[in-house]
């Protein structure tokens, strides 16, 4: 279970960014 966290909390680490940048682009057009 504790690795399922580790797992999520990484991957959302690297979403994350991402999804910054998504938003603004998808508000800017």
């Amino acid at each position: 279970m504790s690795l399922n966290v580790e797992l999520l909390e990484q991957s959302f680490a690297r979403i994350k960014p991402r999804a910054e940048e998504f938003v603004a682009s998808f508000y800017e057009s």
